[in-house]
């Protein structure tokens, strides 16, 4: 049987790890059972496009489960499905490269799924915000369906400066949207904000302790002014 040890070292060359050790929970905390669910999937002969599939399928169900259960089982059951899609994120992309299976397809597949479980996350945590607003200042101000307006708004503000990006890719050159892409010069500042906005980790973890300390609507608004504040900059990096 494979062992972890050549798991990894087929599936995180140096390279790779230069960048993905930046998402410090998802790189430290999921990526690990990411590699225990691999081995067997990789000895079975599973081809990486099925699993990205199946990983699209936990999207959906967190996106119904934040929409029709505006309880405690709602909540859990749609964020444990969007770490479950980070999980999975993670297993087809270590099949892929441990047997040499990528594929312009298999991209496309990967970075369509992802983009559905960055949608659902944060409209997720709108209709969340919705059904707990609290008693804060904060609530007593906002009317409660703003969160609405705001989850979604945030979704598009992550997806919207990716279309663009790509469009600039294809038609100027992947150079012109070097900035935008990079993380190789990450200060300590610029890594905890990506962290912090990263739905591979540390925003969903935010988003549970948010839900825990009734704090859900605080912590989207705080979501909606990064979210625009990042598209805004990224916009301008593409458009400039």
């Amino acid at each position: 049987m494979i062992s972890y040890k050549q798991l990894t070292a087929k599936t995180m060359p140096p390279e790779k790890k230069r960048t993905a050790s930046k998402c410090v929970i998802g790189h430290y905390l999921l990526r690990p059972v990411s590699n225990i669910i691999s081995i067997p999937l990789i000895e079975w002969g599973v081809n990486p496009t099925p699993v990205t599939m199946v990983s699209g399928v936990f999207p959906i169900l967190a996106f119904f489960a934040f929409l029709l259960f505006p309880d405690d089982f709602g909540f859990w059951f749609g964020w444990l499905s969007i770490v479950v899609w980070n999980v999975l994120d993670g297993v087809d992309g270590n099949i892929a490269r441990y047997c040499g299976k990528t594929s312009p397809q298999g991209g496309v597949w990967d970075a369509t799924v992802g983009w559905l479980a960055m949608v659902v996350f944060y409209s997720g945590m709108g209709l969340v915000a919705f059904y707990h607003v609290g008693n804060s200042a904060i609530d007593e101000c906002v009317p409660s369906y703003y969160y609405l307006l705001m989850g979604d708004s945030a979704a598009m503000c992550w997806i919207f400066p990716r279309l663009v990006m790509h469009k600039t890719i294809n038609t100027v050159s992947k150079e012109a949207a070097h900035d935008v892409q990079d993380r190789g010069d990450y200060g300590f500042a610029k890594l905890l904000f990506f962290n912090v906005t990263s739905i591979n980790g540390g925003a969903a973890v935010l988003f549970a302790v948010c839900y825990l300390l009734h704090l859900t609507s605080l912590c989207m608004l705080f979501y909606f002014i990064v979210s625009m504040a990042v598209a805004c900059g990224s916009l301008y990096k593409l458009l400039k």
